[in-house]
């Protein structure tokens, strides 16, 4: 029989929340510097760590579609 109430993996996803967090200040901390490849290579991480919440959340069943909100 199917598990109705899954728990959830609180430390996983708080976890992904914190990276995005840091790579998150460093994109702004590169782009104060006008380092494009490092901000570029921040940005890939923090695509990674995106999915890798979508993935915690889809366990819950829910979908999640995430946009990138520009910076000022």
């Amino acid at each position: 029989m199917e598990e109705l109430v899954k728990s959830i993996d609180t430390t996983n996803i708080v976890g992904v929340l914190n990276q995005i967090q840091k790579v998150n200040y460093m994109i702004y901390l590169h782009r104060l510097h006008n380092e494009d490849s490092m901000v570029q290579q921040f940005e890939r991480q923090r695509d990674g760590f995106l999915e890798e919440l979508s993935t915690y959340l889809s366990k819950m069943r829910i979908q999640a579609e995430f946009k990138i909100v520009a910076a000022a």
